[in-house]
Parts: structure tokens; C-alpha cells; sequence
């Protein structure tokens, strides 16, 4: 038992709202309902951590609204992803602000494994195509590319869609990874 004395916790049987929901941080994009359907379906302990413990919002360059802090039910727990063996806040941002506005102790916190937060982890043309609007805005976007002669310095233009682009750069940052795999 933990301290305290009381049973642990779990979302066996909470009600997880899996409305569709994402949560960009820097440059990755998670997508909040496939993380909840993941907690829906594998229930796990809520653990209690310190909230002042987790760098704030304000720290983070994540935006909340003081309204909603001010309504937020730090009785329902925070989600974190897990990368690297760091933990970070994906979902309830406005309940672990009010936490710590508040001064509490601590606050439930559901983590996902490495695994799962992969699995919720979505790729740049994959957030993309989940949004009918941009995908289509994506295929036909053009983008104008000028190339330099490094032993001329004559600039050719070459046009392809931003889907194309995407494709050439996710194809050269592969290619840098394998050089850098070889160096190491």
C-alpha cells in the first residue's frame, strides 16, 4: 500500500472523454484521443506526484487560459507521454497549472510507456493528412527550391508540391542519420 495508507488508484472504470484532441510540443504532435482509447483499453495506477515537481506552462512556452485554470478539476489526473525515460505533461496542462497555483501537494498523473507514447506520436505528414483541409492544401501547395552550383554559383529553380518537399527532406534526414550511425 502506498504511503498514506490508502489503496492505489487506477483508470479501471474512470470516465475518459475521447473526443479528437492534440497536443503539439516543439516539434512533435501527439494525438491525445489515441493516448486516452490506449488508457481506456490497458487501465493503469493513477500515481500522485508534485506538481512543482513538473516545469510549469509559463516554462514550457505552452499557452493556457486563466479561465480555464481558474475551472480546472485538478481531482482528474494529468497524462504524460514518456520519451527517453523523461516524463512530460501531453494532456491536462490547465489542471496541473491550477495545482500549482493552488499549492497542492500533489496531483494524478497516468503515464504512457515509451511504446504507447511512440504509438500516439504523430508524424509530420501524418498530423497533416489527419486534417482533410490541410492535406488537400498540402498536396497542392507548390514550393520553389533554387539551387546554387557550388563550383559555378549558377542558381537553377526547381518546383515540386509540399508533399514532394516533405518526402525530399525526410529522405535526406534518413540519409544523415545512417552517416551519422556509420561515424559513431
Amino acid at each position: 500500500m502506498p504511503s498514506g495508507g490508502r489503496a492505489p488508484e487506477t483508470t479501471e472504470g474512470m470516465d475518459i472523454d475521447t473526443e479528437e484532441e492534440t497536443f503539439e510540443y516543439g516539434t512533435r504532435r501527439f494525438d491525445i484521443q489515441k493516448a486516452k482509447e490506449i488508457i481506456r483499453s490497458a487501465p493503469r495506477e493513477i500515481r500522485r506526484v508534485d506538481p512543482a515537481g513538473i516545469p510549469g506552462a509559463g516554462r514550457q512556452g505552452i499557452a493556457v487560459d486563466a479561465k480555464t485554470v481558474a475551472a480546472a478539476d485538478t481531482s482528474k489526473p494529468i497524462l504524460m507521454a514518456t520519451v527517453d525515460g523523461e516524463s512530460f505533461p501531453i494532456d491536462g496542462w490547465h489542471r496541473l497549472t491550477r495545482a500549482q497555483k493552488d499549492g497542492l501537494a500533489e496531483i494524478g498523473a497516468v503515464y504512457l510507456t515509451e511504446a504507447e507514447t511512440r504509438a500516439v506520436l504523430k508524424k509530420e505528414k501524418e498530423a497533416a493528412a489527419g486534417d482533410e483541409f490541410a492535406a488537400a492544401e498540402l498536396a497542392a501547395a507548390e514550393v520553389t527550391t533554387t539551387l546554387i552550383d557550388p563550383e559555378t554559383g549558377a542558381e537553377t529553380e526547381e518546383r515540386t508540391t509540399a508533399a514532394e518537399a516533405l518526402d525530399e527532406i525526410e529522405a535526406t534526414r534518413e540519409r544523415y542519420l545512417e552517416i551519422l550511425e556509420c561515424v559513431s
